[in-house]
């Protein structure tokens, strides 16, 4: 900061204000607002003082952003007793770190608030045991999946004859559906209303990481009478280890992006490409964030309610998808997209694109 003032004498005095003069009350108000690995990367080895500040500072520690091969250099600097919130949607990645190891449980004795997604019963079960502290949390946390697969069931509406036109006569039409057909965050399996009838389709394979959608799924078998082969899998859509490179004619994505944590969306992207064959389309419709400059108001809005909707949408956030998009085009033979409106009751969820990317 740079400020100039006039002393009674008429000379001009300057005077400088550098972000090392803030005090250490300041510094550590400032840094609860930034996660861990931010401030790691910032200010780690910076000097002397704000090696003591980071190591005395209360954090908040979102494990996604870190790098596999930084992981373990930015968990040995970190000071357990002083993390408020833990915060994890790659649970593979942190499975032996964190939930097989006492020694690195007993050290969060802080900690306010544990965020994870995709958990299991036998998960949620162990972290009972070594962290009874949290026990109340996690059992909330636990129901907030199976209400979530509730939610997001409803606002599936099959009933919404123009949400159900844009899904079954454009994005998902016959003329473009085909063959061995990979659906990448089946959800409640709404899109089957628009497959069950589609004999170009040879077999299905709904990856949905969530299985307390599988119910849902399963009624929407039954009630479409889906003739087809279907296999459901629980495995991650950035390491589809169950699925074959170039065995898969045509994926489909419908809202899947939005619920991606960054920088997995470019990870799944490129493991979408590993198993489509070649010509193989990625059909896609999803949310984005509104344009912050022809909805600027739109825009402030979705940053406001962002943590609630991230919550009440399964993990799902107001991004830029268009950017992911883009990044593809040096990957895929073609990338093509259009901003659309979607025609749903939620105002704030309706900016959205529809797009085929063709290896």
């Amino acid at each position: 900061m740079f400020k100039q003032f006039e002393s009674s004498n008429k000379k001009t005095v300057n005077i400088v204000t550098i972000f090392e003069d803030l005090s250490n009350e300041l510094l550590f108000d400032i840094f609860e607002y930034l996660d861990a690995y931010q401030l790691y990367l910032t200010f780690g080895q910076l000097n002397g003082r704000f090696n003591l500040l980071l190591a005395t500072s209360r954090v908040h520690f979102d494990l996604d952003p870190i790098p596999l091969n930084e992981f373990p250099s930015f968990t040995l600097s970190l000071n357990f007793n002083h993390i408020l919130s833990f915060t994890s949607r790659n649970l593979e990645k942190t499975r032996s770190w964190l939930f097989d190891n006492n020694e690195v449980l007993q050290q969060f004795s802080k900690i306010r608030a544990l965020t994870l997604f995709d958990v299991t019963y036998g998960i949620i079960n162990r972290l009972h045991e070594r962290l009874p502290s949290l026990k109340s949390t996690l059992i909330y946390a636990n129901i907030a999946i199976a209400v979530v697969a509730g939610f997001l069931n409803k606002i599936s509406d099959k009933n919404n004859t123009a949400m159900m036109a844009l899904r079954c006569d454009e994005v998902l039409s016959h003329s473009r559906i085909h063959g061995h057909v990979l659906e990448i965050g089946a959800g409640t399996g709404i899109n089957l209303a628009c497959l069950h009838n589609n004999t170009r389709i040879i077999d299905y394979i709904g990856m949905e990481p969530n299985t307390h959608m599988y119910s849902y799924i399963q009624t929407a078998i039954k009630r479409w009478n889906v003739p087809f082969e279907v296999r459901l899998s629980s495995n991650s859509a950035t390491a589809m280890t169950d699925v074959e490179s170039n065995s898969i004619d045509t994926i489909i994505m419908i809202f899947v992006l939005c619920s991606v944590p960054d920088p997995l969306s470019k990870e799944l992207l490129i493991e979408a490409h590993r198993v489509l064959k070649s010509g193989g389309e990625l059909h896609l419709l999803e949310h984005i964030a509104a344009d912050s400059n022809m909805k600027p108001m739109m825009y402030a809005f979705q940053r406001f309610i962002e943590p609630a909707w991230t919550i009440i949408g399964d993990g799902c956030r107001f991004k830029p998808t268009t950017n992911y998009l883009d990044q593809m085009k040096t990957i895929y033979t073609k990338v093509s997209y259009q901003k659309i409106e979607i025609p749903i009751p939620i105002i704030v969820a309706r900016d959205g694109i529809k797009g085929v990317l063709t290896k």
